[in-house]
This record gives structure tokens, sequence and C-alpha cells, in this order.
């Protein structure tokens, strides 16, 4: 079996909001503070040959990208990968965890709903060995970008361009970047309830991305040993690990049709009516999908992901919502 050599650039436009900034988008004319937006492009470099301290990778990037020099990846000499989850202590009990998983954009929750899986019951075997096979990664090496001591991206940085990976101990390759693969823009959301019901439905929705091709929501929350998590798609297997991972624009166009994923032009969903009922703390995103690219060059797979996520805390440890203007006339 040949050896495997994966190198992954991600391209990302992220925002998180904080308590005490708003998450939608002021009005005009006024000064709100806006949740500060991150773009980075990250390279990660996974490979079966095993690395030592004489080892070296960089990538020469375009010059759109502004940097001071040759990106050198950080080799990662104390990665360990383990094999095996750890066994239990013996004379012990093992505490169970429960998850309840929902899908679907609805107002209430759909027959069937939800799937409970206990942590001592078998694992999730819904990805197919081939999709398992595909998606899985090197380990006997493992490099990245940027590293601890990295400038952030300069505040205008074009990502298109050729990017060349030289290394001397698992190959090189060179991958171009397209417009297609530049920044998304962020998500701006429009409506976000300022105190979310757990016992009602919660719509969201948001201004649409220009070069977005699809689009998928999740939240997450829970007590306890309980997890609750929910998405947008109506096939969670079909979209695991999503965000993380290439998909091609006829993988999207299939996802989109069966109604995994949502078009572009679908700017809205709902999160259905008491399913988070009773958890701590409930966390949304919100994720747009671009072009990604997956290509196969002297023995090494390179991966572009495109991807623009905003995130949200809806209950629990929620943002403080910005005062409504009779509130301040009340005051």
């Amino acid at each position: 079996m040949s050896l495997k050599t994966i190198f992954i650039i991600t391209v990302a436009t992220y925002r998180m909001i904080f308590p005490g900034l708003s998450p939608v988008v002021p009005q005009p004319g006024t000064e709100v503070p806006r949740p500060p937006v991150t773009k980075s492009l990250t390279m990660e470099l996974y490979s079966d040959r095993p690395a030592d301290a004489q080892c070296k990778a960089e990538v020469t990037a375009p010059s759109g990208l502004k940097l001071d020099g040759p990106a050198k990846l950080f080799i990662d000499l104390k990665r360990k990968v383990s094999s095996s989850a750890p066994a239990s202590k013996p004379g012990t009990a093992e505490e169970v965890f429960i998850n309840k998983a929902y899908w679907g954009c609805s107002e209430t929750v759909p027959e069937g709903q939800p799937k409970i899986t206990k942590s001592n019951e078998t694992g999730n075997n819904n990805a197919s060995a081939e999709d398992r096979n595909i998606n899985s990664l090197p380990s006997n090496s493992y490099a990245f970008w940027p590293g601890p001591d990295s400038k952030p991206l300069h505040e205008n940085a074009a990502t298109p361009g050729i990017y060349t990976l030289v290394t001397n101990y698992c190959g090189n390759t060179s991958v171009t970047l397209e417009q297609e693969q530049n920044f998304l823009d962020t998500i701006e959301l429009i409506n976000v309830p300022k105190k979310a019901d757990l016992d009602k439905a919660i719509k969201v929705t948001w201004k649409p991305v220009p070069n977005a091709l699809a689009y998928v929501v999740n939240a997450y929350g829970g007590s306890g040993n309980v997890s609750v998590d929910w998405t947008s798609g109506s096939d969670p297997a079909a979209i695991a690990n999503i965000e993380v991972r290439p998909v091609s624009k006829e993988e999207i166009t299939k996802l989109i049709e069966k109604k995994a994923l949502l078009p572009p032009e679908v700017t809205s969903c709902t999160i259905p009516a008491g399913i988070f009922k009773g958890s701590w703390s409930v966390f949304l995103t919100v994720t747009a999908i671009g072009a990604d690219k997956v290509e196969m060059k002297n023995g090494i797979e390179t991966r572009v992901l495109v991807r623009s996520v905003v995130s949200v805390p809806l209950a629990g440890t929620t943002y403080k919502p910005m005062p409504d203007e009779n509130e301040e006339k009340n005051e």
C-alpha cells in the first residue's frame, strides 16, 4: 500500500457573537458595537511519512496574501494519535451519556424524532466504509500554518494564486486557488431573538452571502449527561462533518435536491419548538459553503475548503441584548 499525504488549505471567515455585542445587522444611522470578523487561511499537512527535527515544510503563497515570505509550516513532533479509547477501570461503573438528535427546518418536531443514542451503545455506523476511507487522514506526521508565532493576515489579504508546497520528507506539490476560492463575505444575521424562548420555535434569518453555494445551520444544547443537537439538513448522516471536509459542486447539488443542505437562495430556517427546553445553554452556528477544490498532483492530495461561519449563543451564556429605543426612553 502506497504512503499517503494530504495537504489541506482552509479559507475561512469567522464571526463569533460575544456577550454585549448585537448579533443582528444594526439599523442605518445607529452606532452599535459589532462583533469582530476574522479572516484566516490555514494550511495542514498530514502524511504517512514520519517526521523528525530535521524535516522542513514551507509554502510559497501568492503576493495577494501579503505574507512577508514563505509560510514555514510548524511540524508537531509531539502529536500522538490514539489508536483506541482508554479502557475503563475495572470495578467502576461507566457514566452513561445520552444524545438527542433532531433535524430539519420546522416549527414543530417531525414524527420519528429525536434519535436517541447512549454512550454505551454501538457508535454511529451511518457513514459508509468508502466515506470513512476518503475522509480519514494520515497520522504518522502533522504540520500546520500559521504556527504559534505567526502574525494575523493583513485585512486586505486575498487568496487567489498559486500555492507551492516544498518539503524534505513527504514530497512537493502546488495548487491554484481561483477567485471562487477567495474569502466569502461575513454572514450577517438579521433575525435572532434577544431572549430565546426555548418552549417556542426559533426562526433564524441571515443576509445572502455572495458566492455561497449552500448553507447549513446547527444548534447545540443540553444539561447534565444529556446533550441535544439539531441540524437544518434532512439527512444528518449525509452532511456529517461537512463544515470541515471538502464537498464538490456536484455533491452540493445532490445534497440540496435531497434537502440535506439549504440552497443559496434560502436564507432562513426554523428550529422546532421545545427541543432545547431545559438546556443550560444553547449555541447556534450558520455555515456558508463555498467552492471547495480537491486535486491529486505529485502523489499528494490537496483539499481546499471555503467557509464562512457565524456563531451566537441563544440561551444560558447568551449575549446581552442591546436596549430598545423604548427601553432607553423609559430609563
